[in-house]
C-alpha cells in the first residue's frame, strides 16, 4: 500500500529504531518481550524528539487498556486503536486516518 515499515522483535528493539530511523507512525503491540508495549509507549511520549510521533496502539484488550490509559495522567492517549485480530482495512483506514491529521 505504499509505505515503508520498519519492524521489532521486542520492545527494547523498537525503541532503539524509534531512535534510529524516525518514522512518521508506530504501531505499537501492548504485549512484547523486554519492555512493553505501555512502558515503549511512555518513553516515545516522555522523549523530546519522539513525543509528537503519532502512535496506534495494538490490542487485544482494547476497552482494559482504553480505561487504564485514560486514567494515567502523565501521557496523553494514543492517536488511534486496532482491536487484535487485526483486519488489514481497518488498519490501512486508521494508518491514513492518523497520518493525515499529523
Amino acid at each position: 500500500n505504499g509505505y515503508t515499515t520498519v519492524s521489532a522483535c521486542n520492545g527494547q528493539e523498537g525503541m532503539d529504531k524509534v531512535r534510529s530511523e524516525k518514522p512518521d507512525l508506530i504501531l505499537l503491540d501492548i504485549s512484547m518481550p523486554e519492555k512493553s508495549g505501555v512502558k515503549l509507549y511512555r518513553e516515545v511520549r516522555e522523549t523530546d524528539a519522539t513525543k509528537a510521533t503519532p502512535v496506534v496502539m495494538v490490542t487485544g484488550v482494547m476497552k482494559e487498556f482504553k480505561d487504564f490509559i485514560s486514567s494515567r495522567r502523565q501521557v496523553p492517549p494514543p492517536d488511534g486503536y486496532i482491536s487484535k485480530p487485526v483486519d488489514k482495512d481497518e488498519l490501512l483506514k486508521t494508518v491514513a486516518k492518523v497520518l493525515a491529521v499529523n
